[in-house]
């Protein structure tokens, strides 16, 4: 089974993710209702995509705790530091 999971990305702390306090490691299941099984992780991050102010939904697997929960972010512009 493949699945789109956050650890496959950094999350930066001012992103709406890291706002949210979601981190490495967390497995998404669902984006906005539609399946990420299967699906790249450039297929995953295109669902993601969207213009700020808009709202996604995903489902959210944390395999360490065995817990499934849905959060809803706000999609924002930010901008990442390379070094």
């Amino acid at each position: 089974m493949r699945s789109c999971c956050c650890h496959h990305r950094p999350v930066y702390p001012k992103s709406p993710a890291g706002q949210a306090g979601l981190s490495a490691g967390l497995l998404i299941r669902k984006i906005d209702a539609v399946s990420a099984e299967g699906k790249s992780v450039q297929e995953c991050l295109g669902m993601i995509s969207g213009r700020a102010g808009t709202r996604v939904r995903f489902e959210i697997i944390n395999p360490e705790r065995k817990e499934t929960n849905t959060v809803e972010l706000t999609r924002q512009r930010f901008v990442t530091s390379t070094g």
